[in-house]
């Protein structure tokens, strides 16, 4: 009977369960919280990845599309689309991030590679011929701008056999 004793004690008459107190329940729903914010972040940062990530069969329509457009585009207009397109075949095919870097820090960048891009010339002579393109004649500018955009198309397209895409 004094265990009967010891425990009315301790308890009261109306014992309640840690289980059925307020702070457990709040404890519960906070603990849940940050695991259903940590599963939609997960969710999130997944197909966030799948849909930024472009392939090059991206980049080429988006080359042929500027192919079609070339006779409405100025080659200010015209190279500063192929440049970002540059820029995102770099970070498709090597993963560096390159997109903020401006014409002359791009030229520099290539320039302190040393060739270990494997188109590295080609990329470089399409980002000098865009500095002096934007300022000639619209009749040169537009050889250039056709000249630019197949170097671009064959060098995607003999990416993809390398890539395997």
């Amino acid at each position: 009977m004094n265990d009967i004793n010891l425990d009315l004690e301790n308890y009261g008459l109306w014992y309640v369960p840690f289980w059925k107190t307020r702070l457990f329940y709040f404890a519960v729903i906070f603990l849940g919280l940050i695991l259903l914010s940590i599963i939609i972040f997960l969710i999130y940062k997944k197909f966030k990845q799948d849909n930024s990530k472009e392939s090059l069969s991206s980049i080429l329509r988006e080359l042929n599309q500027l192919e079609r457009d070339l006779p409405n585009k100025s080659s200010k207009e015209f190279y500063f689309k192929l440049i970002s397109l540059v820029k995102k075949y770099i970070f498709i095919c090597y993963n560096i991030d390159i997109s903020s870097k401006t014409d002359s820090e791009l030229i520099e960048f290539l320039k302190n590679m040393d060739n270990s891009l494997i188109f590295n010339d080609e990329i470089k002579d399409i980002i000098y011929r865009s500095t002096s393109a934007r300022f000639a004649s619209r009749e040169l500018a537009e050889l250039q701008m056709r000249q630019d955009l197949k170097n671009m198309i064959n060098l995607i397209e003999s990416s993809k056999t390398l890539i395997g895409e």
